[in-house]
């Protein structure tokens, strides 16, 4: 399942603390993490870097020694993730080394440090890249059963966030819980929330950031709908390039019952293109003009900026057309998504030209993934069809 993130911005309300003092104390929690994190990277590398000197030393007397074992008779028999748990497990650590925000905090820094330093183990063990070091601005990560996400009298949502270990909290008199309501939130990050309180999306990690006095939480949520049970209800999606207007059209289908046409027009899609392209050509013949000799990197490097933006463009058209088309797919309630394949001699739609089709269908792609819907393109050879009207069309990418 693809992992998605929404960020909400967290507003304190704490019987007898200040916003300034909510924020000072998480600045005090997100130091003593960054602390303990760049310790867990350093004591990896230790263990790590001495495996690997033992490793190159049996390798040259055998062929077929590993490293994996080496390093596990090292750490005692443990993998290293089990070896750095047990080294911050609260009990193991004397009494001015530790440490007070939560023991399962600890234990998503240890897994963060170690999935970081794995991805990079290679390298710095060959000395091709430095040991990361973290920065006081690192996320504070905080596991999925640390913070819940309710429903506000009045409107928004609550949060409460376990910052602190049991034995500190008490020790210090410290609240077990931080708890906060969100702040202002727009049309997109209300229905996640709302999903995830009601399980349809599930909740994962959350990492609190702190910026110019604001607290924001970032919160990891994935799919948990059944995908096979929304394919069993027939309902289809079709989406199809007209070629007699400058459409895409969608058609909503019960079965093989033609539901309802809807059109999402895209003539702003060839404005775009007409005019930067005139831009960036003129740019071109502007660079040529003085024959400079600098090479052509030089003579076409400001008319890059143009093909950027024109990129820059598809790419966001191609979020609100897929985003439009899931919106659809949600209200007929359908189970799958059909897309006419239109790149390479497929192509059709005049007015979108040199488009990124393929961009579009991974867009449609990974939101029905989410949405629990199936997605397929289909190659439809329009040459077959004596009647291309748009109906037809979408009958036959329905038909396959």
């Amino acid at each position: 399942m693809m992992i998605k993130v929404v960020r909400v911005e967290l507003i304190p309300r704490i019987e007898g603390l200040t916003k300034k003092e909510v924020y000072e104390l998480l600045l005090a929690a997100q130091k003593e993490a960054v602390e303990i994190a760049n310790k867990l990277a350093r004591i990896w590398y230790l263990k790590t870097a001495e495996a690997f000197d033992i490793y190159k030393r049996e390798k040259a007397l055998d062929k077929k020694a590993k490293m994996a074992p080496i390093l596990k008779e090292m750490l005692g028999g443990k993998s290293m993730l089990s070896y750095l748990n047990a080294l911050y497990a609260l009990k193991n650590l004397p009494d001015d080394e530790q440490y007070t925000v939560s023991t399962r905090c600890v234990a998503a820094i240890v897994q963060g440090v170690l999935k970081k330093m794995n991805a990079l183990s290679k390298d710095i063990l060959t000395c091709k890249a430095s040991l990361p070091t973290y920065r006081s601005s690192m996320p504070v990560p905080f596991a999925n059963d640390l913070y819940r996400i309710s429903d506000r009298v009045g409107g928004g949502y609550n949060i409460e966030l376990s910052v602190y270990n049991k034995a500190f909290a008490i020790k210090a008199n410290m609240p077990s819980r931080f708890c906060f309501y969100t702040g202002k939130l727009n049309k997109y990050q209300k229905p996640i929330l709302d999903r995830i309180i009601d399980g349809s999306y599930k909740q994962g990690q959350g990492d609190i950031i702190l910026k110019n006095g604001k607290i924001f939480l970032n919160i990891m949520y994935n799919n948990n709908i059944d995908v096979a049970e929304k394919e069993q209800n027939g309902n289809t999606l079709a989406v199809v390039f007209s070629e007699t207007d400058n459409n895409i059209v969608l058609g909503a289908y019960s079965g093989e019952k033609l539901i309802r046409i809807i059109n999402i027009p895209t003539d702003n899609v060839n404005r775009f293109h007409v005019r930067y392209e005139r831009l960036r050509q003129d740019k071109k013949g502007n660079m040529y003009a003085p024959n400079k000799g600098r090479g052509i990197k030089n003579m076409l490097k400001k008319s890059l900026p143009y093909a950027v933006k024109w990129s820059n463009f598809q790419n966001t058209f191609n979020h609100k057309i897929s985003k439009t088309i899931i919106r659809y797919a949600e209200k007929y309630d359908v189970g799958q998504i059909l897309l006419e394949d239109v790149n390479g001699v497929y192509a059709s739609h005049k007015k979108l030209g040199q488009y990124k089709y393929y961009e579009l269908a991974e867009k449609i792609s990974y939101k029905a993934k989410e949405a629990g819907l199936s997605f397929n393109t289909v190659k439809v050879n329009r040459k077959d069809i004596p009647d291309t009207d748009d109906k037809t069309l979408l009958d036959f990418l329905l038909k396959g």
